[in-house]
């Protein structure tokens, strides 16, 4: 066996020192990777973007069956039009947008939560011409981040919300320009402390009634 023979070095180490890579591999690594993750976060701002654009979504029938069950909170019936989760801002631009002209404006929104309850809060002011005697919509609910969050038993951001509630004894005359604060026990809500809202449905002491559209 000859010993003399030149070892020939290994794959790992071969052309470089001590199997140390030069420091532009280093660089070149680091930078793809860098450019990989910017590629990425603008591709998916994009495609939200790009989702967001569409703000609203219709609840067909089977989204509502799903969300009812199991003694789930109040949802939205079939063919109401929610907001798609969205962060805070984006939201309240739409929801303001949307609201525009209706005869019952939400102002403001919250989640309160006392020796274990939690209910949701909302003052909302007639801004129309007759004296409302029921009042129907959607809240979101949002977390201390500004992130939509659960608000209902199968983890929809959205729940919804009737004044006077069934089993009220009162009935409510909310005659133009008065604010009433809304107030519903909820059950399933995960961290959520903010809430926006509009109202998808008015019903007038005549009978007559206004729906969003």
């Amino acid at each position: 066996m000859n010993t003399d023979a030149p070892q020939r070095p290994s794959h790992a180490s071969e052309g470089y020192p001590s199997g140390r890579r030069p420091g532009w591999v280093i660089l070149l690594a680091l930078g793809t990777l860098i450019i990989g993750l910017i590629a990425g976060y603008f591709a998916g701002r994009f495609s939200l973007d790009r989702e967001w654009r569409k703000p609203t979504v219709r609840i067909t029938k089977e989204d509502y069956e799903e969300a009812a069950r199991d003694d789930a909170d109040p949802t939205p019936a079939a063919d109401s039009a929610v907001m798609r989760p969205m962060p805070l801002r984006r939201t309240r631009e739409t929801v303001q947008g949307r609201i525009a002209g209706d005869p019952i404006a939400p102002l403001v929104g919250s989640i309160g939560r006392n020796d274990g309850e939690v209910e949701l809060h909302l003052t909302v002011q007639n801004r129309g011409t007759c004296e409302v005697s029921k009042i129907e919509g959607v809240a979101y609910g949002f977390d201390a981040r500004n992130r939509p969050t659960k608000m209902n038993r199968h983890g929809e951001h959205y729940v919804a919300f009737t004044a006077p509630l069934p089993g009220d004894r009162e009935p409510l005359r909310l005659r133009p320009e008065e604010k009433l604060v809304i107030s519903e026990k909820l059950r399933y809500v995960d961290d959520a402390s903010l809430a926006l809202a509009e109202v998808t449905r008015v019903t007038c002491a005549d009978g007559s009634i206004w729906k969003k559209p």
